[in-house]
């Protein structure tokens, strides 16, 4: 039988900001060993979609299976899975690869990390991140369990039950506004199923200056890098909303800036709502970029044939390049 192709993948774990979780353990098997995720009672709310903790370890075989416990400390519940990887999304991710933006030869890069990440409902993501992107490959449900307890998160740690640990978590590392939420409607269960919705859209161009950079952070978790250099994929596709987007043009004075962008959920989501009456729409992000006075004002709107929608915006960061 012939030995299975050997890459280089990192696991990294995590969860959404205010809803932190704790692994028991994640370990990703391959024919012949597994890599795990850092566990521990330290727990994770880096963001949906971030990782933390990577560790570098030498090639392996593609896995084909997640096992996994951990803890939902918001609602103080243990969830366990036993979950069959997509491998062939995963090979077809590995084998294809990426431009390697950082080298002058813009050689391909094969190595990817895995990112899984909890959230409330025993929901567990996995990604597959790369240089110029970030892919879902798995999404799935856990099953409750009361079999776990503190002292296997934390062999080492105090004398107290799962519930009070959990507890002591939510007191110390959430805002009182977070808290508040708990006590009143408990985490939004079902929230990030709906990040998964996806339309299909892309981004225009800039009216009277050159786009010459495009990147997303999307809400499922998700990046994408579109446009950078010779590296160029700014069509029409399916893809998620973002949360934050970043912007590079060159203005007819051969002038460059960039912009991180910084949507506001509800009226993204109202937007796209709004805007795609049929599953098969299409839409445009369009930039509306001025400057004036060396200040730079952008408005985002999202338009079809029929409809242009303006989405508002939580903060826009604007910066020039010095002058060569």
């Amino acid at each position: 039988m012939d030995k299975p192709k050997s890459y280089k993948w990192d696991v990294e774990g995590g969860a959404p900001k205010n809803y932190p979780g704790v692994f028991y353990y994640a370990d990703f098997i391959y024919e012949g060993g597994s890599k795990s995720v850092p566990a521990g009672a330290a727990g994770y709310q880096n963001g949906w979609g971030w990782g933390g903790r990577s560790r570098t370890e030498r090639p392996s075989p593609l896995p084909h299976r997640l096992i996994a416990v951990w803890v939902s400390t918001t609602e103080k519940q243990a969830y366990l899975g036993d979950f069959e990887l997509d491998t062939v999304k995963i090979k077809e991710i590995f084998e294809k690869g990426e431009i390697n933006i950082n080298r002058d030869d813009r050689a391909t890069n094969h190595n990817f990390t895995f990112k899984v990440s909890t959230a409330p409902g025993g929901v567990l993501a996995v990604w597959l991140e790369g240089i110029l992107s970030q892919v879902e490959v798995g999404y799935y449900k856990g099953t409750k369990t009361n079999k776990i307890t503190y002292k296997d998160l934390a062999p080492q740690g105090i004398d107290q039950t799962l519930e009070e640990y959990c507890q002591s978590f939510i007191d110390e590392d959430l805002s009182p506004e977070i808290q508040q939420q708990l006590a009143t409607t408990g985490p939004p269960f079902g929230l990030w199923d709906s990040y998964r919705k996806k339309y299909t859209w892309h981004t225009t161009g800039l009216k009277d200056k050159k786009l010459i950079g495009i990147e997303y952070y999307y809400y499922n978790g998700e990046k994408e890098t579109i446009q950078l250099k010779e590296y160029n994929v700014n069509q029409p596709l399916q893809r998620a909303l973002p949360y934050q987007g970043w912007l590079r043009w060159v203005t007819p004075e051969e002038k460059t800036y960039d912009a991180d962008v910084f949507f506001n959920e509800e009226s993204i989501f109202e937007a796209f709502k709004k805007t795609y009456e049929k599953e098969e729409d299409s839409a445009s992000m369009v930039y509306d970029v001025n400057t004036v006075n060396n200040k730079t004002t952008i408005k985002v709107y999202l338009q079809n044939e029929n409809i242009k929608t303006e989405i508002k915006t939580d903060s826009i960061n604007v910066y020039r390049h010095p002058e060569k």
